[in-house]
């Protein structure tokens, strides 16, 4: 579990999230221990206090972003805490699991709290949160420090990798966290386009924040037309699309310009043709060139490439027998795979094509058209 705190109160027994049945079966995270000077910990246990496992890392300071993040490791019984990317602490092995956690007593129900404990008498977290993630895998140490790494790149001025070390004030950073940041409204798109065309919308608008402040673009799902019925004459009207996670409709309003009569059938504007228009040419001195070289160089491959190899898992499931020195592709395309037989379509791809292209050279075609 990872995410992002910034801590108001150093009262023992916050928890940054808890997961259990009761105050005596629990793996927990508090910034504060049970003592005013405690630091962090992360605790599992199914005995209580007594039987509490985990790391005891130093203080966390108040009113700084700190990233946290907790690793259960099942495999290598170890229980781990992260600060700000780096592993601040460790316990292994340890003697509990999460399975045993979960494989909690009939109507005992195994609940997970975030900011909160099981037992009544621990305080609230009293902290902003944000970015809090939950994984179903034991991240690596390195997997840590680049969660931690692309977040403080995202948001431009997350906290320093170094407690010790803050170049923005910690009022300056609570004032720019996204947790406060919210998208008031979008401007009005007016887009223009002529009769029969349809037309193109913006991916993207600059949003209006609170305060003023600036923000990233936002980003608009319009909706996708099925018929060109809206541009087949002069005029105006509205498309309303959504914004992914808001409640807010965002507007545009199309204006179609007549152009000479009014619509017309489609008009193709480019013509598909067949490979074996395209050649190759000598250089100006009647010499080969590298795109030649190379062309013949994939010819001279594809050709040697055995055709019973790509057609071996084929006739193995359909029970035929394979010719005599057949063998199996092997990685992708083993009896083991869900991918075998795909490796096949690329093959009969770059025949067809090889043959298209080919016409420079009647005996080669002819050598694909075998294949």
């Amino acid at each position: 579990m990872t995410g992002w705190m910034w801590l108001r109160s150093d009262q023992p027994g916050q928890r940054f999230f808890e997961l259990g049945t009761d105050r005596t079966r629990r793996l927990f995270c508090t910034p504060f221990g049970g003592v005013a000077t405690e630091g962090a910990r992360t605790c599992l246990t199914l005995d209580g206090p007594l039987g509490e496992e985990g790391p005891t890392t130093p203080r966390l300071d108040l009113r700084q972003w700190w990233h946290l993040a907790v690793v259960l490791d099942g495999p290598r019984h170890s229980l781990t805490f992260y600060t700000n990317g780096v592993r601040a602490g460790q316990t292994a092995p340890i003697t509990h699991s999460l399975e045993s956690l979960l494989a909690s007593e009939e109507g005992q129900p195994v609940q997970f709290y975030l900011g909160k404990s099981h037992d009544p008498a621990d305080p609230q977290l009293n902290a902003l949160l944000h970015d809090v993630r939950v994984y179903g895998v034991a991240l690596t140490p390195a997997q840590i420090g680049t969660i931690h790494q692309n977040a403080s790149a995202r948001e431009r001025e997350g906290p320093s990798t170094s407690p010790a070390v803050a170049p923005i004030s910690a009022e300056t950073r609570a004032a720019a966290s996204l947790p406060k940041m919210a998208l008031l409204r979008v401007p009005e798109v007016a887009v223009e386009t002529r009769v029969g065309v349809l037309p193109r919308l913006p991916r993207t608008v600059p949003g209006v924040y609170r305060d003023g402040r600036p923000g990233p673009a936002v980003r608009i799902l319009w909706p996708a037309p099925t018929n060109n019925h809206a541009v087949r004459s002069a005029g105006t009207y509205v498309l309303q699309g959504r914004i992914p996670g808001s409640e807010l409709e965002p507007r545009a309003v199309v204006t179609v310009k007549a152009e000479g009569a009014e619509l017309r059938g489609p008009v193709r504007e480019l013509e598909a043709f067949p490979l074996e228009r395209v050649t190759l040419n000598l250089d100006a001195q009647q010499r080969s060139t590298p795109f030649q070289r190379h062309r013949d160089k994939f010819l001279q491959g594809l050709a040697q490439a055995d055709p019973d190899r790509f057609l071996y898992m084929f006739r193995n499931a359909f029970g035929q027998p394979q010719p005599k020195g057949a063998q199996a592709l092997g990685g992708w395309d083993s009896e083991t795979t869900r991918l075998r037989g795909h490796a096949t379509g690329h093959y009969l791809t770059a025949l067809a094509q090889a043959y298209a292209s080919a016409g420079f050279d009647p005996a080669v075609q002819d050598q694909f058209r075998g294949k």
